[in-house]
């Protein structure tokens, strides 16, 4: 790169400014697997890129146009060296679509042969480019085209390289966000991403290269707003430690997920500072940029002087203004840079620890998950002691329901007792008896009931002996049952204060854990302390350049809206559509008078028409009246009453007469109210028209005033720039003044340049506001002009439109004329026709007068007569009807003729307005075309000596900037980056330490959970063993128990064995002395 900077200033080749218009329209020959594509149009780091659109067939089409400034370089012979931009083919993956769009294929084209010559029109070129592609080529339609620009800054090239600095970004994030290697060399990464920057790829800089004395302005430094605002979010969120001390003793996982929370969110706020910062960077270097062109439009308007008295002691002074912004820069970034580094070394340790509080709290939930299983199946446990303890106690309820036999079984003990005492009493009987020598029967009976009562006593005793037994067994399984209950009462005990033991353990680890993040969240917070404190420094000595800056770029913005309102393109297009929405309106107006008149003229049509039939209606009467004539004259008997009817028809003559005289008066009026309205539009036409041209006039007085302003308001602005340059040549001495006295020491110089920048600055923002105000005024006056403008060109346009209307009307009228001069002559044969009826009518009424004379009927004839006179004098009324309608007629055609004339005198008026528009209209555009050249001249001025040694310095200062970038910053933040893996090394190795010991906690605990399970498992199955045959034996004692005492109950209701006696205890004895009852 700084072998073609050399190269460039060494030769005697010139550059220039040409914004490069790129129209895309379509690709054709896409593979089948492209589903959507964009074309991405890029050199180094300026990238332009379409919309992504779906593909169809495997063709693409977009309709877009990209555009970019690039600096050609143009060579000796005339021409420009080659400049290469790469069209890039970027389609979509269909398995990954988060992912970015990947390039498909791509090509190269020199973009430097479509500049036009020097001084030449703009060129555009269809160019079908051939981009190949995995498996084949793909056809790209573009249209080329290349414009100079004039008054801009550095070349894009050193534009590039004052931006390379940005990459830092990038860089810097994968490095943050990979930290799993820590076998990466940062610094040899980062010096290779800084050196392989877009613009200096080809060149890298050269190692024996003196080091800069100071960088650039733009080398990208850290704003105080971005980072304080990081800060004061980090601030505002709570400490690690508060947040572990407000989580529950017995959460291992809760206190390490919220620090993990806190150590993101610290991230994603830096993450948002560097965001901030890049933004900014972005800003500095545009405003930079427009500065620089200020710099250079300002010198090519400022003339140069015409005697210079000391030349070199100008030099010397820009070369001391130069010195010292080098040197204030070159604080600026250094302080810049530390902060930088700062910023990025607080950022990858809050990623280490981030990732290192990942780790942990993954493997706390991995040791919380084991340990919930380890207290399910404690619980698990004490649920199945539950179980055992209810079925003990199930077995002691049985016991007691055994212990409640035993109760019956010395019930039949002392049942059994009372048998005995009755046996004992019957053998007394039956001795008694057998002494006293009664009868066999009764001894017999005696001795029946003796044995059933010997039997149920042994019954009875075989009874309460299986009682006694089941009792035995039932407190033996009992007891048992106790035992192993107390047992695994003991054993669960002792599993409880394992657990207990183990959360112990836990809760430890887990307090030191949150010690150690808030000892590591107290070093971030003093990390940013002293970053605020830097910021804070940085920003207090970065004010003033910034205010310049703004006052700069506020000069440029202004410069740039004046001459937008200048702009003879923009200006066209509004008269254009101003001029459109006038014959547009125009065009309505006339279509609406238009069709007005033709319905008048349809009214009239359907007058004349409805004339012609009453005519023909006359006609056919006169023949009737012909026929009842000739009838007379063939001499009839009822000549009478023929010539009553005759009288009638006449009468109905007359009325159809006096009818048809009534619609012709009518049409007459309607025909004089056209005639008034056609006279009052063409009144408002000359108005119009006369108007039309007064704001012809004025508009021309207007457009003349404006050029005059225009030309007044150009002098302002050169005299506002030279005033500029004075005020920036003021400020620069006052620079080196105060330099000068901060070298020697003295406080009261530097206060004298301080008062002199300040009292500079506060001239060169008043006359600022002030030029501001006046070009608002010129431009709000341009804008007048403007609308004035186009209200002419709508005027015109509109007078056009009514020139049209009134020819149609014209046209129209003749027509009309035409057919009335038809119909009037029509109507005068028809009268003429009417007239030779009512003669031979007279004729033969005077034949049939002389016929009934003949007859001598006197006393008739006479009425008869009488009677023909009066036909005779309706027929002439009805003939001067006749001949007034076509009076009238004739009229009207005659004012219609005269309406023509004038309408056409109103036409003539009107195209010659038109053309006296037109002319003027040219006129206006001629001197338009003047001001536009006068203003092209005053941005074209004379380059100079100034100009050139701008930019001699701004390329001096783009290579001072760019090996400013190369030692001090990326050793720096290689050595931070270095300590801080260092110490997310110890931390990793911490927790790997921490994580082994859960880990062999934990499986002492699964081992003692196992071995409590394999207990517990024969525990229950033991337990149930005893309780199921507990209650078969239970349940075989009851049946067997059940089944003697239903047998007993049989055999005590059998009526032939006295089961009275024997049953209740309470019964008498038979008595020994026999029933006196037979």
């Amino acid at each position: 790169m700084f072998r073609k900077l050399k190269a460039g200033l060494g030769s005697k080749s010139s550059k220039s400014k040409f914004r490069l218009d790129v129209a895309v329209t379509r690709v054709e020959g896409l593979p089948p697997g492209v589903a959507a594509c964009r074309l991405q149009w890029a050199r180094g780091a300026k990238v332009a890129v379409t919309k992504l659109v779906p593909a169809a067939d495997g063709a693409v089409e977009w309709n877009e146009e990209l555009s970019q400034i690039a600096t050609l370089v143009r060579t000796p012979s005339g021409g420009y060296e080659e400049k290469a931009y790469e069209f890039k083919l970027q389609a979509p993956d269909p398995s990954h679509p988060s992912k970015p769009p990947a390039t498909v294929g791509k090509a190269a084209l020199d973009m430097a042969r479509f500049a036009p010559a020097p001084g030449g029109p703009p060129r555009v070129q269809q160019v079908a480019l051939t981009v190949p592609l995995g498996g084949g080529s793909a056809t790209l339609h573009l249209l080329v085209g290349a414009t100079e620009v004039k008054g801009m800054g550095p070349d894009d090239d050193a534009m590039s390289v004052m931006t390379g600095a940005s990459g830092l970004s990038s860089v810097m994030h994968s490095t943050e966000q990979d930290l799993s290697g820590f076998r990466m060399d940062s610094s040899r990464d980062l010096g290779h991403a800084a050196r392989h920057t877009p613009a200096d790829s080809a060149h890298p800089p050269s190692a024996t290269a003196p080091a800069p004395a100071a960088a650039a302005p733009a080398a990208a430094p850290l704003t105080a707003s971005a980072a304080l605002e990081a800060s004061r979010r980090s601030s505002e969120a709570p400490s690690i430690a508060t947040i572990s001390e407000a989580q529950p003793s017995s959460s291992v996982g809760g206190e390490v997920g919220d620090s993990a929370v806190l150590l993101l969110r610290t991230q994603a706020e830096l993450e948002a500072a560097k965001e901030a910062v890049a933004e900014r960077d972005e800003r500095v270097r545009r405003l930079q940029q427009e500065l620089a062109e200020a710099h250079q439009d300002l010198a090519a308007r400022q003339a140069p002087a015409p005697a210079a008295p000391a030349p070199a002691a100008a030099d010397s002074d820009a070369g001391e203004a130069l010195a010292v912004l080098r040197a204030q820069n070159a604080d600026l970034v250094g302080e810049a840079e530390a902060l930088r580094s700062q910023l990025i070394a607080s950022a990858a340790a809050a990623a280490a620890s981030a990732s290192a509080a990942g780790g942990a709290a993954a493997e706390s939930s991995a040791l919380q998950e084991q340990l919930a299983v380890a207290q399910a199946r404690v619980g698990q446990l004490e649920g199945e002691l539950e179980q055992a303890a209810a079925a003990a106690q199930a077995a002691g309820s049985a016991s007691a329901a055994a212990s409640s036999g035993g109760d019956d079984a010395t019930a039949t003990a002392a049942k059994l007792a009372i048998a005995e005492r009755k046996i004992q009493q019957l053998a007394a009987l039956v001795q008694q008896g057998a002494a006293s020598g009664e009868d066999g029967a009764r001894v017999a009976e005696l001795q029946a009931a003796l044995e059933a009562a010997e039997h149920d006593v042994a019954e009875a005793e075989a009874m309460a002996q299986e009682a006694m037994e089941m009792a035995e067994g039932a407190r033996d399984e009992l007891a048992a049952v106790q035992g192993e209950k107390e047992r695994l009462e003991a054993e669960a005990a002792e599993l409880r204060a394992e657990a207990e033991e183990a959360q112990g353990s836990v809760r430890w680890r887990e307090e030191r854990e949150a010690k150690k993040e808030a000892e590591w969240d107290a070093r971030l917070k003093e990390a940013y302390k002293r970053m605020e404190e830097s910021l804070s420094l940085a920003e207090r000595m970065q004010r003033d350049k910034d205010g310049l800056e703004e006052r700069c770029s506020v000069l440029l913005s202004e410069k740039q809206a004046i001459e937008a309102k200048l702009d003879p393109n923009a200006v066209d297009q509004q008269v254009a559509l101003e001029v459109e929405a006038a014959r547009r309106a125009a065009e309505a107006q006339a279509r609406v008078e238009v069709e007005a008149l033709q319905q008048r003229l349809r009214a009239m049509e359907e007058y004349v028409e409805e004339a012609d039939s009453k005519r023909l209606a006359s006609a056919s009467r006169v023949s009737e009246l012909e026929a009842a004539l000739a009838v007379t004259k063939r001499g009839e008997e009822d000549t009478y009453g023929q010539i009553q009817a005759a009288e009638e028809r006449a009468e109905g003559l007359s009325l159809e007469l006096q009818y048809a005289q009534g619609e012709a008066a009518r049409l007459a009026a309607e025909l004089e109210l056209a005639r008034e309205a056609a006279e009052r539009r063409a009144r408002e036409h000359q108005r119009s028209v006369a108007e039309v041209g007064a704001r012809c006039e004025a508009l021309t007085v207007g457009l003349e005033a404006a050029r005059g302003e225009a030309r007044q308001e150009a002098a302002v602005a050169g005299e506002l720039r030279s005033r500029v340059m004075l005020l920036q040549e003021d400020l620069e001495g006052a620079k080196l003044a105060s330099a000068a006295a901060a070298a020697a020491g003295v406080g009261v110089g530097a206060a004298a340049a301080g008062g002199a920048d300040a009292a500079a600055r506060a001239r060169l923002e008043r006359e600022v506001a002030e030029r501001q105000r006046a070009a608002e005024e010129r431009a709000a006056q341009l804008e007048a002009m403007g609308r004035e403008l186009g209200a002419v060109r709508a005027s015109l346009d509109e007078a056009q439109a009514a020139r049209e209307a009134a020819e149609a009307a014209l046209a129209e009228a003749r027509r009309s004329a035409a057919s009335a001069a038809a119909q009037a002559a029509e109507v005068e044969a028809a009268l003429a026709a009417k007239e030779a009826q009512l003669s031979a009518a007279q004729e033969a009424q005077r034949s049939s007068l002389a016929l009934m004379s003949a007859r001598g009927r006197g006393s008739t004839m006479g009425e008869e007569e009488g009677e023909a006179r009066s036909l005779r004098e309706e027929l002439a009324a009805e003939q001067g009807a006749r001949a007034a309608e076509v009076a009238g007629l004739t009229s009207q055609l005659a004012e219609a003729q005269s309406l023509a004339a004038y309408s056409g005198g109103e036409m003539a008026g009107l195209v010659q307005a038109l053309a006296e528009a037109r002319g003027d209209a040219q006129e206006a555009a001629a001197k338009l075309a003047e001001a536009r050249e006068e203003v092209s001249r005053l941005r074209s001025g004379p380059d100079g000596e100034l100009r050139a040694r701008i930019e001699r310095l701004e390329k001096e200062l783009v290579i001072q900037r760019n090996r400013a970038e190369v030692n001090a910053l990326f050793k720096e933040e290689h050595d931070r980056i270095a300590q801080d893996l260092v110490e997310t090394k110890l931390v990793w190795a911490e927790a790997q330490e921490a994580i082994v010991k859960l880990k062999r906690s934990l499986v002492k605990s699964q081992e003692k959970n196992v071995n409590f399970s394999a207990k517990l498992t024969k525990m229950e199955t033991k337990m149930y063993a005893t309780f199921n045959g507990t209650a078969e034996s239970m349940q075989k004692g009851a049946k067997k128990l059940g089944s003697k005492l239903s047998m007993k109950r049989g055999s005590s209701r059998d009526p032939e064995g006295g089961a009275a006696g024997g049953q209740s205890a309470g019964s008498e004895l038979p008595s020994p002395v026999p029933s006196a009852e037979p």
